[in-house]
Order: C-alpha cells, then structure tokens, then sequence
C-alpha cells in the first residue's frame, strides 16, 4: 500500500462581531469565558502548542458534531468559538467574517493519508483525487490567492459528487 499525505491546518476561530462584543481569549486559559464548538475529531480536550510543549484545555461545548462543514457554519452563525480547518475557514476569513485567535497557540498539524493499493495509485481517478485533496485541504502561502492544481480545475466544482464519481471509477476498477 502506498500512503499519500495530506497536511491539515487547524485553528481556532470566532466570528468578528462577537470576538468585538465579548473579546477574543489570547490564550487557552481564556477559553472557559467563551461558548465553545466541539467535534467527534478533538472532543471537549483541545490541546494547543505553548512554546517547546502543550497546553491543554477541556473546553464548555455549546454544540457538539461530527461534521466539521456544520460546525463551520454554526461558527459563522456566531453560536460561539471552534477549531476548524484552515481550508473550510479561508474564505471567512480572507472576508473578515471569521478572525483567528490565539495566533500564540497553534493547534497541532493533523495529517490525513489516502491508503492505496500500489497497483493502483498509477490510475488517473486516484492521482486526480489524491491532487484534488492537496489542493483543496492544504493552506496556501499568506501572500497568494488559494489556487487549485490541475486535476482539480479539470473537474467540475460539484464537491461530494464529484468525490462519488472517483469512488464509483475507483470501486469499477477493483472489480475489473
């Protein structure tokens, strides 16, 4: 099996006007003024970097998901402060909708890996998602507008159906 990697970016962030109405915590501590967001992927315990170690906090959930889509719109809703991934946040916060907080406190880098059989990761549906992934979930550079690479392009912008359509040729070609 060969692994491709996909490197994850989260942070935590709150909507503008309530981050303006209540302030925004400045370092994990000061989470337990704020109505938190939680998901099944970091539960109620998120851990921060805080120099050469940890810091971690067990946090108040307003709401708790297991879809990181629902808790991105319920942060834009302002129904309190979540960690999400800098890829489903970029636009709200390139915007100004959304504003990052302890920028001091990083959250840990999350990797996520595409498990393949060798025989076939040479097939272009699983290099054009595996592409698409990279493309779609890595953070661009601060300076540059986020692009897409070239599988993605190819493809028609309709996310999950387009997700399914890979899947349906990736299961059509285990079965030839």
């Amino acid at each position: 099996m060969a692994a491709n990697g996909v490197k994850l970016s989260y942070t935590a962030y709150l909507i503008k006007a309530a981050a303006e109405a209540k302030g925004s915590p400045d370092s994990p501590n000061e989470l337990v003024d704020h109505d938190c967001l939680t998901s099944v992927l970091l539960g109620n315990t998120w851990v921060f970097e805080n120099g050469p170690g940890t810091a971690t906090v067990e946090v108040r959930s307003k709401l708790h998901v297991n879809d990181t889509r629902v808790l991105t719109d319920a942060t834009r809703k302002g129904i309190g402060l979540a960690i999400l991934p800098r890829f489903l946040a970029r636009e709200d916060l390139q915007s100004g909708r959304l504003v990052e907080v302890m920028k001091n406190h990083p959250v840990p880098t999350f990797w996520m890996k595409a498990q393949v059989p060798r025989i076939k990761m040479n097939k272009p549906a699983v290099s054009q998602l595996v592409e698409y992934l990279k493309g779609r979930m890595q953070p661009a550079p601060p300076s540059s507008k986020p692009t897409e690479p070239t599988a993605a392009r190819a493809m028609p912008d309709q996310g999950r159906d387009d997700l399914r359509f890979i899947a349906r040729s990736l299961s059509a070609g285990a079965r030839a």
